[in-house]
């Protein structure tokens, strides 16, 4: 398209060194706003699934991740993180992949809700209780989060406003083309359902 010099914009995707418009949201903000809820909440055991690692959204998420991680003086263990597919199956097999290994868990951090999904479900299956045993969050706020036995706590992405952009800057012709660049980047916002409790008590103690 850049070669036809045909006018593009890429909607919730990155790719480097484009000249397309772009609309997007923070991908980093979203690894870190969700490991810094669970961390501020006593979580220092978190585990993460996380999608493809061909994918740069799945990459710029897990610096997120990192990011929140290193504010706290917690070092990165690459043994808690397991690649996932972004399917139910993948969070599945991600929860017994983590539970074989054998190591203190307290929270899981899904890259999205139908891993996050799959690994309650596994969970519950094994008899750890969501959320007096492991917390869990997601990531997207899909329709089916606020009606499981027990809603899922996770981050949304403005579907509607990027949408919104995306088409304003192609009727207005604002989009990138001919060496041109344009780019409108959205911060996520976190959804408090049950699925997270507060491991720190009234005096400030982990409990």
């Amino acid at each position: 398209m850049e070669q036809e010099h045909i006018p593009y914009m890429l909607v919730d995707r990155y790719i480097d060194k484009i000249k397309g418009g772009i609309v997007c949201v923070e991908q980093v903000e979203r690894g870190y706003l969700k490991n810094s809820y669970l961390l501020d909440r006593g979580h220092r055991h978190i585990a993460c699934i996380t999608g493809p690692s061909n994918l740069i959204d799945s990459r710029q998420r897990l610096e997120g991740y990192q990011r929140a991680l290193l504010e706290y003086g917690i070092p990165y263990d690459k043994n808690v993180v397991i690649e996932g597919r972004y399917t139910f199956e993948s969070g599945e097999q991600a929860a017994d992949r983590r539970l074989s290994r054998g190591c203190p868990m307290d929270a899981v951090f899904a890259f999205n809700d139908m891993m996050a999904i799959g690994a309650m479900t596994r969970m519950n299956a094994r008899g750890i209780g969501i959320p007096t045993d492991l917390s869990v969050v997601g990531y997207d706020d899909i329709f089916v989060d606020q009606f499981l036995g027990v809603p899922l706590t996770t981050v949304r992405q403005p579907t509607e406003q990027l949408g919104r952009a995306a088409a304003r800057k192609i009727i207005t012709n604002e989009i990138g083309s001919h060496g041109k660049f344009g780019r409108i980047v959205f911060k996520p916002e976190l959804i408090e359902r049950k699925t997270v409790i507060n491991r720190i008590s009234e005096n400030g103690k982990e409990q």
